[in-house]
């Protein structure tokens, strides 16, 4: 239902989803739904520009996420304040942020290690710092073809990669 709502721009109703969770994840104590609908709610508020609650709520989800220990969740945590930060316009934040997460994920963690170098490149850009967006998005290019099986072009897996540089 996110995905259907975030990409038809129902964000308002996006937003209201997340809030009808919120009070059920509480009453469940689950640590990772804690997490994911706490984000969850920040990033539909992202969506409709309310940066003040956006971010209360996704910090949240962070402390959440650094109390379950889940590393991955914390980079995606990261991941969710930074994407909050650039559309502010606050750069210097973004690029914290994407940085935390992508030294937050675990390099098994495929796509979404890759995509995190990629975050990083963008803020990077958005500060005028062109060799080291370049230096990220080779990492994110380099990252995401390990995930791509050997085929006709004579790629292949390799499982577990690990950045050459963060």
């Amino acid at each position: 239902m996110r995905s259907y709502l975030d990409t038809q721009g129902h964000w308002r109703d996006y937003a209201a989803v997340y809030r009808a969770a919120i009070a059920s994840v509480h009453r469940l104590g689950n640590p990772l739904a804690l997490v994911r609908v706490h984000r969850g709610l920040g990033r539909a508020l992202c969506r409709v520009a309310e940066w003040e609650e956006a971010e209360r709520v996704v910090r949240l989800a962070a402390a959440f996420a650094l109390r379950s220990g889940d590393r991955t969740q914390q980079a995606h945590c990261e991941e969710a304040l930074s994407a909050m930060y650039t559309a502010r316009g606050m750069h210097e934040l973004a690029l914290e942020h994407a940085t935390a997460s992508t030294r937050l994920h675990p390099g098994d963690d495929g796509a979404w290690f890759a995509s995190s170098f990629a975050l990083r490149a963008r803020c990077l850009a958005a500060l005028n710092e062109f060799d080291a967006t370049l230096a990220a998005t080779t990492e994110a290019l380099y990252l995401h073809r390990t995930l791509v099986p050997r085929d006709e072009t004579g790629d292949r897996l390799v499982r577990g990669a690990q950045p050459r540089s963060v």
